[in-house]
């Protein structure tokens, strides 16, 4: 018995580094992980569909249900890139040219002379009206007299913050490739061999297998609620944004429902 114990502390110190090491290496992948997961979850309903059209109206063998479910597994991460990532590849390009047009628009004095359109297509009443309001507010505020109020230095610095950050962006395309990858190949280990990992789970777990159901259908309920709602929520604004813009005549709508999103 006391010849066990050394023997016993060292496999648990080799498992406890094991699991350590294997932490710092999938550290940088922890949230490809994690957005896999949840995704497999939202899209389990479109992988049993295409299941079960792939079964056709044959019963399966043990062969064919492997390789009908690699199928539908993989046939489901092609729509996600499809519809996800192309559109947003797109989206992306559009917003950092906007953003580039805008720039250059402010540096060409462009925001100061779409102020002072503005003021010229007022009535002059309203014009004075204006002019009036802007001295009796530096009056009863005097520190504001020597506030500038030149909008294209404030829109030009804010744009550049936002064009240096894009360029880290485009700077770690490399991290952002990898990490697409390892979503995507997690996504379709998760869809394929998902049930099996969820009974592995329950059967590990201590409490009862109708508890690790109930659990389970909950967090299932919860996560599909709050993903489809805040996607849904982003999408209508931000779609909704870039029409409105684009029916003014505003430019560079997409950056701006973008933001707005």
């Amino acid at each position: 018995m006391n010849d066990r114990k050394p023997q016993l502390y060292f496999l648990l110190a080799v498992l406890a580094g094991t699991f350590v090491l294997a932490f710092f290496i999938f550290r940088p992948f922890l949230y490809a992980l994690a957005l896999a997961m949840v995704f497999a979850t939202v899209l389990q309903p479109v992988y049993q569909k295409i299941v079960g059209i792939t079964y056709g109206r044959q019963a399966p063998t043990p062969k064919s249900l492997a390789w009908r479910q690699g199928l539908s597994a993989l046939a489901t991460v092609l729509i996600v890139v499809a519809l996800i990532f192309t559109p947003l590849i797109f989206l992306g390009v559009q917003i950092f040219q906007e953003t580039q047009q805008l720039y250059s628009f402010l540096m060409g004095g462009g925001g100061k002379n779409a102020v002072l359109n503005i003021f010229n297509c007022l009535p002059p009443h309203q014009t004075v009206w204006c002019g009036d309001l802007l001295v009796s507010f530096q009056n009863y505020f005097p520190a504001t007299q020597d506030f500038s109020l030149s909008i294209d230095q404030y829109l030009k610095q804010g744009l550049s913050w936002l064009l240096q950050h894009l360029g880290s962006v485009f700077g770690s395309l490399a991290k952002m490739t990898v990490s697409s990858f390892i979503f995507l190949v997690a996504l379709y280990y998760l869809l394929k061999d998902g049930q099996k990992l969820k009974t592995a789970i329950i059967a590990l777990s201590p409490l009862s297998d109708a508890d690790d159901e109930a659990i389970s259908q909950k967090l299932e309920t919860a996560i599909n609620a709050v993903m489809k709602g805040n996607l849904l929520i982003a999408l209508a604004q931000g779609v909704l944004t870039s029409a409105g813009f684009a029916i003014f005549g505003v430019p560079n709508a997409v950056l701006w429902g973008s933001v707005a999103a």
